[in-house]
């Protein structure tokens, strides 16, 4: 046999070793100590619409899910361990990221595993997981940043403590908000940067999807149009079918509504007495303006109402302008909550709730949520409050606030 033949021989042989791996379906094997036999355990794709990618059944604490076909694509996965068939509080889930591979799950006890509601249950830190190539990068990053996702917690708790709380209760620590706040976004600008950078290194990688949508979905506007695109198209052509990239496209797409220098959208609302009006007749130029989207049945909306009541009295009127714009559909009721909650500035409203234009043209799929406009109707800043509003404020007017 010649070199020639020989070397096509080894070249096919390498190819079709490597088709025949690339074509091996997944397996994901778990141990879950405590766990009682004849439990239904799912894998979903937790951007899918479908209901679960795969599943299968516990026996003495163990269970295997094989897949009949590779998958072709890396998916963000729930594990889902349904112990209590429609009751989702006694569910446990684990949130992965996983391929066609050979992986492997284990936990000291089936209690110790997190709950399916956040923040119930045990530890993502009890979950052992071996075999999934992306998985271990994202928790490669996290753990080489743990100290500084430490600090922001901290600080987040710090605020809710001295700023929050106490707000609740109508006593405003604003100083101490800012300052807090600062260092808490401070912080968030160096996360944001080394995720920008992971970004960068891995555009072929699912995760670095996942850290896209949750940039775009946190930005508040920190982002101009041009850099989210830049974001997006950042991103290797080969995601374009994974549910998380579709669902990170939709996110970009509200972010660019509200992205830093973007004109204000005008649209169609009523006033207080029931009359058509638009938008853009109360939105003052020359000012600074925030539009506050919010809804009687919200509590947080109604929760962050004294805040703005305090805002509207010691910022002059002259500097900055609230319209708050409720989504009530029953006009009632929202006629019935300002009088309760006595709020003397601009009030409109979309009764066409989340089938209106608030929703459709501003892209605003839960409440409260708010946009701050410069003195030409161009986003500054947006889905913030209390402190952080405080901060954003005094950053832009600076002296003519004498109150913080």
């Amino acid at each position: 046999m010649n070199i020639n033949k020989r070397m096509m021989l080894m070249i096919t042989a390498v190819l079709a070793g490597s088709v025949s791996i690339a074509q091996q379906p997944y397996q994901l094997s778990g141990k879950l100590p405590g766990v009682a036999d004849g439990v239904k355990v799912y894998l979903e794709d937790i951007y899918s619409s479908k209901k679960y990618l795969d599943s299968a059944v516990t026996r003495d604490g163990e269970f295997v899910i094989r897949g009949t076909h590779p998958w072709g694509m890396v998916h963000h996965c729930r594990l889902l361990i349904d112990r209590n068939p429609g009751v989702k509080k006694d569910s446990k889930q684990v949130i992965l990221f996983m391929g066609d591979e050979n992986v492997q799950l284990s936990v000291p006890h089936i209690d110790s595993m997190p709950g399916y509601y956040y923040n119930t249950g045990g530890s993502k830190k009890n979950v052992r997981i071996e075999g999934a190539a992306e998985q271990a990068l994202y928790e490669t990053f996290q753990a080489e940043n743990q100290s500084l996702s430490a600090s922001i917690g901290e600080w987040n708790d710090q605020y809710m403590r001295e700023y929050h709380l106490p707000a609740l209760d109508g006593k405003f620590n604003t100083a101490r908000g800012i300052e807090l706040m600062r260092a808490i976004k401070n912080a968030e600008t160096e996360m944001n940067t080394k995720k920008m950078a992971f970004i960068k290194q891995h555009p072929k990688n699912l995760v670095s999807v996942f850290m896209a949508q949750g940039l775009l979905y946190t930005a508040n506007s920190q982002y101009t149009a041009k850099e989210i695109d830049e974001l997006v198209n950042s991103l290797d052509g080969s995601l374009a079918a994974s549910p998380a990239m579709k669902a990170m496209k939709e996110v970009a797409v509200a972010a660019k509504v509200v992205a830093k220098g973007t004109r204000f959208i005008d649209i169609p609302l009523i006033d207080a007495a029931g009359k058509p009006v638009k938008l853009a007749k109360y939105v003052k130029p020359g000012q600074y303006n925030m539009l506050e989207f919010w809804a009687s049945w919200c509590g947080p909306c109604r929760g962050e109402i004294p805040h703005l009541r305090h805002l509207n009295e010691v910022v002059s009127n002259k500097d900055f302008n609230i319209i708050s714009i409720s989504i009530d559909e029953k006009n009632a009721d929202w006629l019935k909550a300002l009088k309760e909650e006595k709020m003397v500035w601009t009030q409109l409203c979309d009764t066409k709730g989340f089938n209106g234009p608030v929703s459709r043209q501003y892209k605003v799929s839960g409440v409260p949520f708010s946009v701050v406009l410069d003195k030409n109707g161009r986003v500054v800043s947006s889905n913030i409050r209390g402190g952080e509003l405080d901060m954003v404020l005094k950053d832009l007017l600076g002296e003519k606030i004498t109150a913080f």
